[in-house]
């Protein structure tokens, strides 16, 4: 009887270690996802900025052609 007694100890003893281990892994875990956004102008020049998953991109600036006429 003693045995089954120890037997059990351990086996729920182990069961609880098993549980708490699974459980600080999922807390410490900070794994980040990041998208890739591309803008493209009428030029088709491309600007490409990795945000993080919940921010927001910026916008980028206006392209600045030199050497141009402008009506």
């Amino acid at each position: 009887m003693k045995k089954v007694q120890f037997f059990c100890v351990i086996v729920s003893l182990l069961a609880f270690l098993g549980i708490i281990s699974c459980a600080n892994d999922a807390d410490n875990s900070e794994s980040k996802t990041y998208y890739t956004v591309t803008f493209v102008n009428d030029k088709g020049t491309n600007s490409t900025q990795s945000v993080e998953s919940g921010n927001t991109a910026t916008e980028p600036k206006e392209p600045v052609i030199t050497g141009g006429v402008y009506f």
